[in-house]
Order: structure tokens, then C-alpha cells, then sequence
């Protein structure tokens, strides 16, 4: 009798999946873009809101005297938010679409697959706009690039910025032509040619240029960008923290020509330049030097958001995770105290209750670690007034939660599947999250579908005064 191998065997045998689905091997999304509020944006093509930003001219002892000016009372303005846009699109065949029809035939259907990536992309893609701001900036060039081959080159990246590129990721890059001078408007390298990410690393990420940028300089400063978040001089992105509470160069000095120019052109309707501290947020920069400590610096910033009216209970700082390390060993030296009147040293505060404690509670159980905020920059906002106002509730469902569990099969397929119904079909419908349109491609099992996630809308704070911002250098 022959002998039946191993090999006979297993040609024999199908291939048995784990009906759980696919594991998400990817880093998730910022968790603070899933714990902000998400509200609706009203229908049409803009959403105003007012602020009062003074309240003098008027108040005094004589009345005869201060009706003399009687249009120097209140100041109020109006707001004037638009939608920008994110989306993430992938493509679908129908053969695909039938062969992973359920788990009977595959390990998780092609649908639901291919949405668990364009979540996770958009939902990437939005924290990026988030920390980044209109432009889509991701980081900045640590080191300078002179670019004498298109393929393997390194750029390295901040933790921040390796959060936000995945492998195919497309960038460009901003550049005022010298090192350390960029600003994120500034004007693009190459004509805005790209480079793409070919590979991950653990410090950074390896690119494939265009080669348009042959012989070209890219300076340490220069802004790394998100390929489509401009087109020419034109901004298509959603404003984020460095829109509403910008900085420039990390400084705020009226004899900086890119601030003033900057501050004193209109933001959503307003000239943020009458009350900068009022309509652009509160600043505070740490000394490069070491004598203004980043603990320092995050206490002068929350000492400001008390004078604007922030309550312990109702303020935010969120910081990199990295900074967040380095922030605690600058605190790691003990601080000893006696506790209940007894002598010696018997209780003592380490860490960031070191900052709680010179400063009242404002700083218990307030800070959130977020690895997408920029390595060298924290931020201060009131959660209740800082929200996120899109068409459709889209965001909402792309967004939160983050963990990873938040893309497993069976919510993807009832999103999905509620959005497509039994099949898909040409449709416009933002309510039910996609644009389904045939992509004009097609092979010999038929046409393909270009199947594309929308988000319309924007970041939205009306208690701008309570905002702030400490550079971190």
C-alpha cells in the first residue's frame, strides 16, 4: 500500500478561517478627536456664531461726560464658518463583492475590509487636520534633505508626525528657502510634486520623491503637508487647533512680518489683530534656555485661562505623549512636605502633582496624553464649548471610538450594510456616509466601484478667550 504523505494530505484539505474577523494592526486615531463633541452642521453654506470681545467706553462716574460717546460700549462680531472637507475612498469589483458575500466563503467580506482601512485612513486624516491645521501639516523636517536620489530617501519624524503616514501616504512640503524659516503657508517645494511613503520606521518614514525634486533642498523647519489639503494657493482642509489658536515661528512678535501679516488677515469673517489674546487664544512659550520650564509654562498658560474664566472642572490641556515623558522626569525631583502638622519628611508630591499643587486643582486629572498632538506644542480648550459641526453626523461614526475594537467586522458591516443596503449602487447619499459612483475602470469580470467616505464640516470653539497654547521648545 503506498504511503499517503503530509503534502497529499494538505492538498486536500480547504483553508479554514477565524470567522472573528481581521486583526487592526494599525495605530489608532487621536483620542481626543473621539471625545469631542460632535454637533450637526445647520444646511447651508455657512454656520455663523457671535462673540463679544470688549465691553469699554461707557462705565465711569459722570454721565454727562460718557454720553458724549455713546457708540464706545459694547463690541460684538460675527463668526463665519464654512466646511472643509476630508474624505477616504477605496474601490470595489462586484466579483469581489459576491465572492465575500459571507463568512461561509471568506474571513471577513471585502466590503466590510476595505471600509475598516478607509475609517481608520479618514479618521487619521482628520486627526491630522486636527493638531495640523488647514494646510494638513504633519511635522517638520528635523534634518536637512538634499535630494540627490528619488528612492529609499529617509526623512525623520517626530513620534507625532510617524503617527499620521501610513504606507502610501502622498506629502509635500512648505518652504521658505532657509533653515528654520518656514511657516505651514508657506510656498510648496517642487510646485507641490510629491513624495510617497514607501516604508515605516521606527524614527521615521522612507519616501519615493517625484523627480521634480532632483537637486532640490528641503531645510530642517520646512512643514511636511498632506498632498491635496491645497490646491495652488487655494486651502480645501478643515481648520484646527493652529487656525484657531495660532502660532507663527513660535512666537508672537509684532516684529515677526509673517505674524503680523498673518493675524491681521481675517479669520472666518474677523481681524483677530484688534484683541489677539481674545480671538486668537492665550500664548505662553517656554525658555529654550531651561529657566522657564515646560511645567512652567503649562501653569503660566492655566493661570491665563483662569483670568479668562476657566473652572478646574471644565478645562483641558492636552500634550504629546512624548513631551508628556519628558515633562515628568523634569518633575522627578521630589518635593517633600509635612503632612497634618508633623515634622519631617513624611509625605511628599512627585510628578504632575507637582503642578496641581502650585497651582491650585486646576491640573488634577486634566491633562490628556494624545500621541497626534505635535511633539512640541500643548493646547488648552474647554471641552463643552470645543466641538466638531459636520454634515450628516458622518464624523461621529468614523471617529469614535478609537480602539481596536472600534473597526471590527460587525460594526463595519452594519454601518455598511445600512449604507448599501443588498448591493451596491451608483448614489449620492451623505446621510448613509458614502458617494458609490463606477470609477471608469473595469477588467473581465466587470466594472469597478469608486466607493468614497465623506466629512463636511469643521472645528468650532465661540469662547475663543478660553483657548491656549504653550510652545515647548
Amino acid at each position: 500500500m503506498a504511503e499517503i504523505s503530509k503534502s497529499f494530505l494538505n492538498s486536500m484539505l480547504k483553508v479554514v478561517y477565524d470567522n472573528s474577523g481581521v486583526a487592526n494592526d494599525k495605530y489608532q486615531a487621536s483620542q481626543m478627536l473621539s471625545d469631542i463633541k460632535k454637533e450637526t452642521f445647520p444646511i447651508g453654506e455657512e454656520f455663523r456664531y457671535a462673540a463679544c470681545v470688549g465691553d469699554g467706553g461707557n462705565f465711569g462716574s459722570s454721565y454727562e461726560m460718557m454720553s458724549n460717546n455713546p457708540t464706545d460700549g459694547a463690541r460684538y462680531l460675527q463668526w463665519a464658518m464654512k466646511q472643509g472637507h476630508v474624505a477616504g475612498l477605496f474601490y470595489s469589483s462586484m466579483i469581489g463583492e459576491l465572492l465575500t458575500d459571507n463568512d461561509k466563503k471568506a474571513y471577513m467580506d471585502e466590503l466590510a475590509a476595505n471600509m475598516s482601512a478607509c475609517y481608520s485612513g479618514t479618521s487619521r486624516t482628520l486627526a491630522t487636520f486636527l493638531f495640523g491645521g488647514i494646510t494638513g501639516a504633519v511635522d517638520t523636517i528635523q534634518e536637512e534633505i538634499t535630494v540627490s536620489q528619488l528612492t529609499g530617501v529617509k526623512i525623520k519624524l517626530t513620534s507625532a508626525g510617524l503617527m499620521k503616514l501610513d504606507q502610501g501616504s502622498r506629502i509635500v512640503f512648505a518652504s521658505a528657502g532657509a533653515t528654520d524659516k518656514a511657516i505651514a503657508t508657506s510656498p510648496l517645494v517642487a510646485n507641490g510634486a510629491y513624495a510617497t511613503v514607501t516604508k515605516l520606521l521606527e524614527d521615521g518614514v522612507e519616501v519615493t520623491f517625484q523627480s521634480a525634486f532632483t537637486g532640490l533642498t528641503i531645510y530642517k523647519g520646512d512643514f511636511i503637508e498632506l498632498y491635496t489639503a491645497r490646491r495652488g494657493n487655494k486651502y480645501l482642509g478643515i481648520e484646527g487647533l493652529p487656525d484657531l489658536v495660532p502660532v507663527i515661528h513660535n512666537d508672537r512678535d509684532e516684529s515677526d512680518s509673517d505674524w503680523t501679516n498673518y493675524i491681521a488677515s481675517d479669520f472666518r469673517g474677523v481681524d483677530r489683530s484688534q484683541a489677539v489674546s481674545r480671538l486668537a487664544g492665550q500664548f505662553v512659550k517656554a525658555a529654550s534656555t531651561g529657566d522657564y520650564r515646560y511645567a512652567d509654562a503649562l501653569q503660566a498658560l492655566l493661570k491665563k485661562g483662569k483670568k479668562a474664566g476657566n473652572r478646574s472642572s471644565e478645562i483641558k490641556i492636552v500634550i504629546n505623549d512624548d513631551k508628556f515623558d519628558e515633562l515628568e522626569k523634569e518633575l522627578r525631583t521630589n518635593m517633600w512636605q509635612s503632612v497634618n502638622g508633623a515634622t519631617g519628611k513624611i509625605g511628599k508630591t512627585v510628578g504632575t502633582n507637582e503642578i496641581a499643587v502650585a497651582f491650585e486643582d486646576a491640573f488634577t486629572n486634566k491633562l490628556y496624553v494624545d500621541p497626534y498632538c505635535w511633539y512640541d506644542k500643548a493646547y488648552m480648550y474647554r471641552p463643552y464649548d470645543f466641538s466638531f459641526a459636520d454634515l450628516g453626523g458622518v464624523a461621529s461614526k468614523v471617529t469614535s471610538p478609537v480602539g481596536n475594537e472600534s473597526e471590527g467586522k460587525a460594526g463595519i458591516e452594519a454601518v455598511g450594510r445600512q449604507g448599501f443596503g443588498s448591493k451596491i449602487s451608483s448614489e449620492i447619499n451623505v446621510d448613509k456616509l458614502f458617494t458609490v459612483i463606477p470609477n471608469g475602470a473595469k477588467d473581465d469580470d466587470g466594472p469597478l466601484f469608486e466607493i468614497t467616505a465623506h466629512i463636511f464640516g469643521n472645528f468650532k470653539s465661540k469662547e475663543t478667550i478660553a483657548n491656549g497654547v504653550a510652545v515647548l521648545d
